[in-house]
C-alpha cells in the first residue's frame, strides 16, 4: 500500500514538473506569469489537445478563480495589459466599451467571447 502511495506521489510530482517546465518556456519576463493568449500552446505542449471551447473553459477557470461568471473591468484590464504583448490603454478602452455589460458594469466573459466569435 505504501508503495502505491509513493508511486502516486511520484507521478503527481512528475506532472507538476512538466507543467512548470511548460509554463517556464512561455514566462518571458521570468515573473511566474504567461500571456493568456499562450495558454493553448502551453496546454498543447503537454500533449493535451482540447477543443477551443474546452480551452476557453480552462482560461475561464484561471481568470475567474472565484467562479463568479464575470470579471470586473479592472481585473480584465490587469490581465490584458501585462505580458509580452500588452494591450494599450486605447485598445482596452475600445474593448471594454463593447465588453462591459451596461446594467451590471462587469464583463460576462463567455458572452463577450461568443460575441467576438460571431463578429
Amino acid at each position: 500500500m505504501a508503495d502505491d502511495q509513493e508511486r502516486a506521489e511520484l507521478m503527481v510530482s512528475e506532472v507538476h514538473k512538466r507543467i512548470n517546465n511548460a509554463f517556464e518556456v512561455f514566462d518571458h519576463d521570468l515573473n511566474k506569469t504567461v500571456d493568456v493568449r499562450e495558454i493553448g500552446a502551453i496546454v498543447r505542449s503537454l500533449g493535451c489537445f482540447p477543443t477551443e471551447a474546452e480551452l476557453l473553459d480552462i482560461i475561464d477557470e484561471v481568470l475567474d478563480q472565484q467562479k463568479k461568471g464575470y470579471l470586473e473591468p479592472e481585473e480584465l484590464t490587469k490581465y490584458m495589459t501585462q505580458g509580452d504583448e500588452p494591450f494599450t490603454q486605447e485598445e482596452m478602452e475600445e474593448m471594454l466599451s463593447s465588453a462591459v455589460d451596461p446594467n451590471s458594469n462587469v464583463v460576462y466573459y463567455k458572452d463577450f467571447v461568443n460575441m467576438m466569435l460571431l463578429d
